[in-house]
C-alpha cells in the first residue's frame, strides 16, 4: 500500500482538523465523526471505520478520507485498495487536498484498478498542486518529464476540466 511506503499519513493531524470542523455538519454527523476520532484514537479501528462510513455518506470530506485511509491500510476491515480508491475520490471531488494527492498516487501506482492512469493521476496532483501540496507539486512535475508532447497536452486538459470542477467547491484541508 502506497500510504505506508511513501508518507507517513498524519492520521492524527486529520482526526484534530476533523474534530475542529464539527461545526458545519448536522449533529448526527458531528456526532459520527466525533465517536470515529475517538475509536480511532483508541485503536478501536472497526467502530472508527464504522462512524466515519456513516458521516462519510452523509457528505462529510473529512471522514470519506479516513474511510478511504482505513481501506488503504486495512484498519477495521481487510486492506481493498478498489474501496480505498472510491471513497478517497468522494472527498477529493469534495475539495480535501489530501485525498486528492491520495487518489493521485494511487491512480499512478494502479492500485485498486486494472492498470495505471496516468492522465487522471496527472489531473488529480494538478488539482491538489494548484491548493499548494508541494508532494503533488514534485509528482506532477515527474510526471511531466515522463509524457510525449500530444500526452502532456491531453493531461493537461483534463487537469483544467477537473479543476474547473473541483474549484467550485471549497477547500478541506
Amino acid at each position: 500500500m502506497h500510504c505506508l511506503s511513501i508518507i507517513n499519513r498524519p492520521l492524527l493531524k486529520s482526526c484534530c482538523a476533523i474534530t475542529l470542523s464539527l461545526a458545519s455538519f448536522s449533529h448526527n454527523v458531528c456526532a459520527d465523526i466525533k465517536a470515529g476520532v475517538l475509536a480511532y484514537k483508541s485503536a478501536d479501528y472497526t467502530t472508527a471505520l464504522k462512524e466515519f462510513i456513516a458521516a462519510g455518506e452523509a457528505g462529510s470530506a473529512q471522514a470519506q478520507y479516513m474511510v478511504g485511509t482505513m481501506y488503504d491500510n486495512g484498519q477495521g476491515t481487510a486492506a481493498n485498495d478498489a474501496e480505498a480508491l472510491k471513497w478517497y475520490e468522494r472527498a477529493a471531488r469534495l475539495g480535501f487536498v489530501r485525498a486528492q494527492y491520495d487518489l493521485a498516487l494511487m491512480l499512478l501506482n494502479g492500485e485498486g484498478m486494472e492498470k495505471p492512469d496516468y492522465l487522471q493521476a496527472y489531473a488529480w496532483f494538478s488539482v491538489a498542486a494548484d491548493k499548494g501540496d508541494a508532494e503533488a507539486i514534485d509528482k506532477r512535475d515527474l510526471l511531466e518529464t515522463r509524457m510525449n508532447e500530444p500526452t502532456l497536452k491531453l493531461a493537461k486538459s483534463k487537469a483544467e476540466k477537473l479543476s474547473k470542477e473541483i474549484s467550485k467547491k471549497p477547500d478541506v484541508k
